[in-house]
């Protein structure tokens, strides 16, 4: 289980890096309160989001999204 944990926190502190550089204001979640949200978002303009990130490994055969997941 550790290797998966490492790939999923890897994903979240890259999709906040990213928001962060593209100038949104982001912050991880608290993880102990918030399963379903990895990271809280908002605009310069202080609109507020939250974001669920998703990672995989190599050998993942993806997701199987339905068209509820948007």
């Amino acid at each position: 289980m550790g290797r998966i944990r490492e790939i999923g926190d890897i994903g979240e502190y890259y999709v906040l890096y990213r928001l962060v550089a593209e100038g949104f204001v982001a912050t991880p979640a608290p993880k102990a309160t918030t399963k379903a949200i990895d990271i809280l978002v908002s605009t310069i303009d202080g609109l507020p989001a939250t974001v669920q990130v998703k990672t995989k490994g190599s050998t993942s055969d993806g997701w199987h999204l339905e068209k509820r997941h948007g």
